[in-house]
């Protein structure tokens, strides 16, 4: 159990939708070590809409961790239900991120238990989340959890 006397995680409320969105495109850059091409076409017009729904608790959440009225971090997830596959309703980490000189201090592991929660008042006993391959730190943040490897993607480009 991470050491929260520092901080606090919160559900995001809608005002917080600006900084949601800040910590996010830091995410979408720093990402950018591991998929240059991916990163290049990230659909701004939609960031508004895809976390303002999370943020509402449409098919899904936003969590956020905050020290002295600064938000530090933040977390998106969302729910799915596939009726082909058992079980039907499972839920996606979508994106974490923890701002530079706040990580290392558990917050990543704060918001991570409070998704895991999250699936277990909701009734959801499956969490999927991709990461890239290379991104040693989150796996090893995920594994910490029980994650564990899935499914294998590979890419090939063409160009």
């Amino acid at each position: 159990m991470p050491d929260t006397s520092n901080f606090t995680i919160r559900k995001a409320h809608p005002d917080d939708l600006p900084i949601v969105k800040q910590c996010m495109l830091a995410l979408y850059h720093a990402d950018r070590q591991y998929d240059t091409f991916f990163y290049e076409l990230h659909p701004e017009e939609h960031a508004d809409e895809e976390y303002s729904k999370c943020i509402r608790g449409e098919d899904g959440v936003c969590y956020v961790a905050e020290r002295e009225g600064e938000i530090i971090g933040c977390l998106t997830g969302e729910l799915s239900v596939v009726p082909t596959e058992q079980p039907a309703r499972r839920t996606r980490l979508e994106k974490i991120f923890v701002k530079e000189g706040f990580r290392d201090l558990g917050v990543g592991s704060a918001l991570v238990e409070a998704f895991v929660q999250w699936n277990k008042e909701i009734g959801v006993d499956r969490i999927f989340v991709r990461t890239y391959a290379e991104n040693a730190g989150a796996i090893k943040l995920y594994e910490r959890f029980g994650f564990r490897p899935y499914i294998l993607g590979l890419l090939l480009s063409t160009e």
